[in-house]
């Protein structure tokens, strides 16, 4: 089956609605409504692993920023391209 959620939670629901109109099924249905009966149960073990499986995957903690700004950012390299695109960058944070 295709992996997205909502196929799944679709074809599960229509697994159900199979099941309950073949409650009683003849005896040349029973192959089928047992194949069924093992693909929904498939289909709840893995909903049921994945939000399990989500509840204990432990947050990411944000980067620190490393340095502080020292000048506020003024202007645009639109206006001032010449002063915005210079032929030598400055120095990084950390050698300053």
């Amino acid at each position: 089956m295709p992996g997205g959620s909502g196929y799944r939670e679709g074809a599960a629901s229509a697994y159900r609605r199979y099941l309950t109109l073949r409650e009683d099924a003849e005896p040349s249905l029973q192959k089928q409504v047992v194949k069924v009966r093992t693909e929904l149960a498939r289909i709840e073990r893995e909903r049921s692993h994945q939000q399990h499986s989500r509840a204990r995957t432990p947050s990411t903690p944000s980067l620190t920023m490393i340095g502080t700004i020292t000048n506020a950012a003024t202007g645009s390299a639109h206006h001032h391209p010449s002063a915005a695109f210079k032929a030598t960058p400055a120095n990084p944070i950390t050698e300053r």
